[in-house]
């Protein structure tokens, strides 16, 4: 009853025999020369509205990808049979603005959702794919839904958390974890300030801006202990605060505090349209409404705290790509020993770049603009592979949300990774 069919494309005469043959391709382009057109992995259809938010869900027992709407409808499909498990109509029908996939200290599972305009709310999705593995724990790979042959499974999400909302922000809902697991959400609460919440707390605290006029974007991150917020406006600047906590709850929990301006910088004539950030490479890419997409080194952060030193940030710039009159409306970092910029432009196509500004590929699958994307964690029960699928085949996804109501899946550097870093190196 809550389940329906997706369409997966590829040839017209699709079987079940023949999928893994027109559904999936395997294209790598770690040792790519020059720029190439990469075909998706794999196309979701069967949304009946844009795919304004997508977010990858991954437990002990499933990876799944979760899906929002413009109209509200909320879908999470399974990637291992390919089936919507679950949908949620939100109330009002407004635009899922952002959701977000994170933990709490039981290891469960859960999902926050905020709609533009209208509520955040969180949903326990534990019993559709399983637990989060605790830190440096295996998990075992599999590529088999969840379930005996024959047994019937009733797993319905639970709403944990709720509270109204009042953005009509075009910034994205964003989340970043310390290193004690502490998660710390970040969205536009009106035009010109921008708010931050510790989960498990949900008190926000306000950044408010009037000088710099309406958030646009902004990208949240985490380290040595500590949280960060670059957040762009729609004046061209892009101002940086730190995230501090103290110890100041009655039972020992850690309470935000008013962040701290670090850096205010004007980047772009035109306001900041997007941002994503590398830590391990800390680099910081920016799109902006001057058709440029540009890329900064970030400067350790100097001082100490505890010794009440000062704390300072710089931003150097590396690359200004013209982006040929297109805007860059969203960007996705893949980080690690892999590390590439995923990048949305506003011709429909998808543009993957180095964190040197260097054009890698682009990936064309989508007949209208994409307004969503995200990279997944290595993936446990989905195999990547081809040829032989009771093979795993572990890998990275991207997956790109559309106005033509699809979802493309696209698999890049998922072969050697000795070869993925040497093309880092360049």
């Amino acid at each position: 009853g809550n389940t329906r069919p997706v369409t997966v494309c590829g040839n017209k005469n699709w079987s079940e025999k023949n999928k893994f043959q027109t559904s999936f391709f395997p294209f790598s382009i770690t040792q790519r020369t020059s720029i190439m057109s990469i075909p998706p992995w794999l196309t979701l259809t069967g949304a009946n509205g844009a795919v304004t938010a997508v977010e990858f869900v991954q437990g002990q027992r499933s990876d799944c990808l979760v899906v929002g709407l413009e109209n509200g409808l909320v879908m999470c499909w399974n990637l291992s049979t390919k089936k919507v498990i679950w949908q949620q109509k939100e109330r009002k029908g407004n635009k899922v603005q952002g959701i977000k996939a994170f933990s709490n200290h039981e290891q469960d599972t859960l999902v926050a959702i905020m709609t533009r305009n209208d509520v955040f709310q969180v949903y326990n999705l534990t019993n559709l794919v399983g637990k989060q593995p605790l830190l440096g724990e295996e998990v075992a790979c599999s590529d088999e839904g969840s379930g005996e042959e024959g047994e019937l499974l009733v797993m319905f999400p639970s709403m944990e958390f709720e509270m109204a909302i009042h953005s009509l922000s075009f910034c994205p809902l964003l989340l970043t974890r310390t290193q004690s697991r502490e998660y710390c959400f970040g969205y536009a609460s009106s035009e010109n300030t921008f708010s931050v919440m510790r989960a498990g707390q949900w008190t926000p605290v306000k950044i408010t801006n009037e000088k710099q006029g309406m958030v646009m974007t902004a990208e949240l991150f985490s380290s040595e202990g500590c949280s960060y917020a670059f957040i762009g406006y729609e004046s061209g600047y892009v101002i940086f605060y730190s995230l501090d906590y103290s110890d100041g709850g009655n039972d020992g929990d850690k309470v935000l505090l008013q962040p701290k301006k670090l850096l205010e910088l004007s980047v772009s004539e035109g306001p900041v349209v997007s941002m994503g950030y590398s830590k391990t490479k800390r680099t910081l890419a920016i799109g902006a409404a001057d058709n440029k997409l540009r890329f900064f080194t970030v400067s350790k952060v100097i001082g100490d705290k505890d010794n009440g030193s000062e704390v300072s940030v710089t931003l150097k710039l590396v690359k200004e790509v013209e982006t040929k009159d297109v805007m860059v409306s969203q960007i996705s970092v893949r980080d690690g020993a892999v590390c590439c910029f995923a990048c949305s432009f506003a011709d429909n196509i998808t543009r993957v770049f180095s964190h040197k500004g260097r054009p890698l590929a682009d990936l064309e699958g989508h007949a209208d603009s994409v307004v969503s994307l995200t990279h997944s964690a290595p993936l446990q029960h989905v195999s990547l592979s081809v040829v032989e699928t009771r093979t795993h085949i572990p890998g990275v996804l991207l997956a790109t949300g559309s106005k033509d109501c699809t979802v493309c899946l696209w698999s890049l550097y998922n072969g050697n990774i000795g070869e993925a870093n040497t093309t880092q190196k360049e």
